[in-house]
C-alpha cells in the first residue's frame, strides 16, 4: 500500500514539473508602442531600444577635426572678416545672440544684441553683408532669431522676430528669409500669409526645398513646409516629449529628433513621407546631444552622464549607426604630462 502511494506521488510530481517546463518555454507576447492616430500619416511604429555593448569597440570613424563654431565670446572687430577675433575679454554689449559658420568654413554670420542687425562676413575674403531685419516685415522687427546655412553654403536662412519679446530659445515670427551670400540678395520665403510661428528649432533640408521646425506651443508635433508650394504637413509624434531640442535632416526624407522626456533623453528617426518613427536612443539616465552626421548613416553624439547633485560625472563621445543601433565608443585621449 505504501509503495502504491509513493509511486502515485512521484507520478503526480513528474507531471507538475513537466507542465512547469512547458509553461516557461512559451514566449511572452511582444509589446508594441501604440501611437495616436494621425490624419495625414500612418500610425508610427517604434523599434526596441538598442542593446548596449558590454565593452568598447574599436574606433571605426575618425574623430571630427573641424574647428568649433564661435561661442558667445566671438565678435566682429570693425566688421572686417580679416580681424575676426575670439576675444576672452569681450565687451558684454557686443555678445552675439547667434553665430554660425557655413558648412564650407568660408562664411560666418552673427546677430548682435545691441543693434538687431545680421552681419555676414567672408572669412578669407572682403565681402561683408549687413541686414537690418525690419525691412522684411511691415510691422517692424524686434530682433533676429535662429541662423541656419544651406548645405552648399550659398544661402543663410534667418528669422526676423516680429511678435512678443525677444528671448533665447523662443522666437515668435511670421516669416522666414534667406540671404544669397554670393549676390547679397535677400528674400522672404514665408510671408504674412503665415500667422505667428513660435520657433524653438528649425532646419532646411539638404536640397533646400523643405523647412522642418518644432515650435513652443505643440511639443508633440513636427512641422514640415514645402518652401515652393508653401504646403505644410503636421506630423504627430508617437512619444510624449516635454520639448524637442534638435531637428536635424538625415537626408531629404528623414529627420533625426533629439527629445526630452522627463529625465530621459530620446533620439528618434522620423520618415516625413510615411510618418514612421523609430527609436535610435532611449535612456532614462543619460543625456544625448547629436553633434554631426557622417555620410547619412552614422551620427556623432555627445553623451552626458548626470550625477545626483545635478551636474555631470561623465562626458563622452560615441558614434551610433542609425540603421543597426550599433555604438562605437571613442576613447578619451589624455595628453602626456
Amino acid at each position: 500500500m505504501i509503495k502504491k502511494i509513493t509511486l502515485a506521488i512521484i507520478f503526480v510530481a513528474t507531471i507538475l514539473v513537466a507542465g512547469c517546463n512547458q509553461a516557461t518555454s512559451i514566449s511572452e507576447p511582444v509589446q508594441t508602442h501604440t501611437a495616436r492616430p494621425t490624419s495625414t500619416f500612418i500610425s508610427p511604429t517604434v523599434t526596441p531600444t538598442r542593446t548596449p555593448f558590454p565593452t568598447p569597440k574599436t574606433q571605426a570613424y575618425p574623430f571630427p577635426t573641424q574647428t568649433p563654431d564661435p561661442t558667445a565670446v566671438a565678435i566682429f572687430n570693425d566688421w572686417n572678416s580679416k580681424h575676426l577675433l575670439i576675444n576672452p575679454n569681450y565687451n558684454p554689449m557686443y555678445i552675439p545672440a547667434h553665430t554660425k559658420i557655413s558648412p564650407d568654413r568660408s562664411w560666418i554670420a552673427a546677430s548682435l544684441l545691441d543693434d538687431y542687425t545680421i552681419h555676414v562676413a567672408e572669412i578669407d575674403g572682403n565681402k561683408v553683408w549687413e541686414l537690418t531685419c525690419d525691412v522684411f516685415d511691415k510691422r517692424g522687427c524686434l530682433g533676429v532669431g535662429i541662423l541656419r546655412w544651406s548645405k552648399d553654403s550659398q544661402y543663410l536662412y534667418y528669422i526676423p522676430i516680429t511678435f512678443g519679446e525677444r528671448t533665447f530659445g523662443h522666437y515668435e515670427t511670421s516669416s522666414l528669409a534667406r540671404l544669397n551670400v554670393h549676390t547679397g540678395h535677400s528674400e522672404k520665403l514665408l510671408n504674412d500669409t503665415y500667422e505667428e510661428i513660435s520657433f524653438y528649432e528649425f532646419e532646411i533640408s539638404p536640397d533646400s526645398n523643405l523647412l522642418a521646425y518644432a515650435d513652443g506651443v505643440h511639443p508633440k508635433k513636427v512641422f514640415v513646409v514645402d518652401l515652393k508650394s508653401k504646403k505644410e504637413n503636421i506630423i504627430d509624434l508617437a512619444f510624449e516629449p516635454d520639448f524637442i531640442t534638435h531637428v536635424i535632416w538625415q537626408d531629404n526624407a528623414h529627420l533625426l529628433l533629439n527629445m526630452g522626456y522627463r529625465q530621459s533623453r530620446l533620439i528618434i528617426q522620423l520618415n516625413i513621407k510615411t510618418g514612421e518613427q523609430r527609436t535610435i536612443i532611449s535612456d532614462d539616465t543619460n543625456f544625448y546631444i547629436i553633434k554631426d552626421i557622417v555620410d547619412e548613416k552614422i551620427i556623432f553624439v555627445n553623451r552626458l552622464i548626470p550625477s545626483w547633485k545635478g551636474s555631470f560625472t561623465g562626458n563622452e563621445y560615441i558614434y551610433i549607426d542609425i540603421d543597426s543601433g550599433e555604438v562605437t565608443y571613442i576613447p578619451t585621449i589624455i595628453p602626456e604630462q
